[in-house]
């Protein structure tokens, strides 16, 4: 497993996640700690919710340049190819359309 991240971070779970399992990580701030998703939580929302939000998009784009595991990055092209085939609505290509 690998990740990269300028504050300290913990994992909450190394295994292979199944479908209903949910990977969580805990970056430490001084006098605070912040939960964040995973990559793979991220693109598991957007096929439940078959809709991906500006938000989510960005957060993807932003962990993307840190360091991943495969499994994330295979996560990550699914999601494209859905995206691709229309079977997950993209918000920000709803706002450019009319």
């Amino acid at each position: 497993m690998s990740f990269n991240a300028k504050s300290v971070a913990t994992l909450t779970s190394a295994t292979a996640l199944l479908p209903s399992q949910s990977m969580t990580i805990n970056v430490s701030h001084p006098g605070k700690t912040l939960s964040m998703p995973s990559i793979r939580d991220i693109v598991r929302q957007a096929f439940l919710a078959q809709f991906l939000s500006i938000e989510a998009e960005e957060q993807l784009r932003t962990m993307m340049q840190d360091r991943y595991e495969a499994a994330d990055f295979q996560a990550f092209m699914k999601l494209q190819d859905a995206v691709m085939k229309g079977h997950i609505r993209q918000e920000a290509r709803e706002r450019i359309q009319p």
